[in-house]
């Protein structure tokens, strides 16, 4: 049983000497320290304004730094509402910018009520909030940065809200219109909202890489990615969203990680060339993976990850809807909801290549698309899928689109094996050289 604590620890050991020992660190430029700028890092005296002050330093030199955080329990008691002086930990337009946290918690301020404020929306079907956590990372317009060495806390279980309030803009680490970003050992945890917000308006954020970061317990989605470009995520965990032991409860969709473009594309390129590598997506409450659809997002890559519902209940547990994505050597098991092959509805090109991939379905189902769609491709090849429901409705819908269903070896409960067989030999999208077998 994989051990979200063990990992944790290990974060946190490593973070103590990232900045002796990685070369991404930038060297020949300024050193800071949190400390000089008053903060005391005793979990009881409020280090807010000694943030904005080093950030405020930060921003008018362009960056050309590193910030040193030592370690200690930073508490920031503050919020954010439309009236207060409050804002965001912003860097904006910084380049060349390190900051190095060794095994630093920012301890964000809990024991608040989110109250309904107003409405927003076409309909008027918005119940908004105007008092939010403030976001503990934002990077705006920024090239060239290193960040590592941080617990984050946004203490959400701690938090209430009225009935039907949505999310808010607090994030607990946001990367927008920004390039050349790295971030590193970093534990993100009871944000009201995302963990991870990655994106822009005008521009993409590009060249990113984000490695041993575990993303738990956040509002509404572990990370959501916007409008992005050459992502790399690496050994990193995506878990419990909507799930925070307090009364806050989850906004929607809830899930582990979502792809969803603002915009179709920019100056016509797509969201795209992201690639998840050895990472987990776990008992998110509103499905794994939502990942984006044909329109907007031109390729996605999965590759040795894994892929567990745990208790999660919703229908959309992994959802493959990009111009190309691809999962390989991953370990996926489906408790409950559907696996989608491609986007519910495709009505633009997409390809999905599902390979060398070990697959538990239980009351659950592999469905290639839900609606007629010549310009859908979809392969499986080399699989091996155990099919443990008594049900063959809970199998395959392969239905729609243009299926390849290769080389893969199919386990089923020894009373339906004749069922399974007979399914596959009606099938012609189902029966090339697979091999079916009875559970062991």
């Amino acid at each position: 049983m994989w051990d979200m604590r063990i990992l944790v620890a290990k974060i946190l050991i490593a973070a103590f000497c990232v900045a002796l020992i990685n070369p991404d660190v930038i060297a020949g430029n300024d050193t800071l320290n949190i400390k000089s700028f008053g903060a005391k890092g005793d979990g009881k005296t409020n280090d807010y304004e000694a943030f904005i002050k080093a950030i405020d330093v930060i921003n008018n030199r362009g960056g050309n730094c590193t910030l040193i955080v030592p370690a200690g329990n930073y508490l920031i008691d503050a919020i954010t509402t439309v009236n207060n002086k409050y804002r965001d930990f912003e860097f904006d337009s910084c380049s060349d910018l390190s900051i190095i946290g060794s095994a630093a918690v920012i301890n964000l301020k809990g024991g608040y009520n989110r109250a309904a404020d107003r409405v927003a929306g076409v309909k008027k079907s918005f119940i908004r909030s105007d008092t939010y956590s403030i976001i503990a990372f934002s990077f705006i317009n920024c090239k060239n940065i290193f960040l590592s060495g941080f617990e984050v806390n946004g203490n959400s279980d701690k938090i209430t809200r009225d009935q039907r309030v949505v999310e808010a803009p607090s994030h607990l680490l946001r990367i927008w219109e920004s390039e050349n970003v790295t971030v590193t050992n970093m534990y993100l945890h009871h944000g009201i909202s995302d963990g991870i917000c990655i994106g822009g308006k005008k521009k993409f954020s590009t060249n990113i890489k984000v490695t041993n970061v575990i993303a738990e317990s956040n509002g509404r989605q572990g990370m959501t990615i916007v409008d992005a470009r050459d992502a790399i995520f690496e050994n990193c965990a995506f878990i419990n969203t909507g799930i925070n032991n307090g009364q806050y409860g989850k906004h929607n969709p809830g899930a582990g990680v979502d792809i969803e473009p603002i915009r179709h594309s920019i100056n016509g390129i797509k969201t795209g060339n992201i690639k998840f590598i050895a990472c987990r997506f776990e008992n998110n409450s509103g499905g794994q993976i939502r990942n984006g659809n044909a329109v907007s997002v031109d390729s996605v890559y999965f590759i040795r990850d894994t892929i567990l519902t745990g208790s999660s209940r919703s229908r959309y547990q992994l959802v493959l809807g990009c111009g190309y994505s691809e999962l390989n050597e991953c370990y996926i098991k489906i408790a409950n909801g559907t696996f989608y092959s491609s986007s519910m509805r495709s009505v633009q090109p997409q390809h999905s290549l599902i390979q060398n991939s070990t697959i538990y379905l239980n009351n659950s189902q592999i469905i290639s698309t839900k609606a007629p769609s010549p310009v859908a491709v979809i392969q499986f090849i080399n699989n091996k899928i155990y099919c443990t429901a008594h049900s063959t409705n809970n199998w395959f819908d392969f239905k729609y689109g243009n299926v390849k269903f290769i080389k893969n070896r199919v386990y089923f409960p020894e009373d339906y094996l004749p069922a399974a067989k007979n399914l596959l030999i009606k099938n012609e999208k189902l029966n090339v050289a697979n091999q079916l077998l009875k559970l062991p």
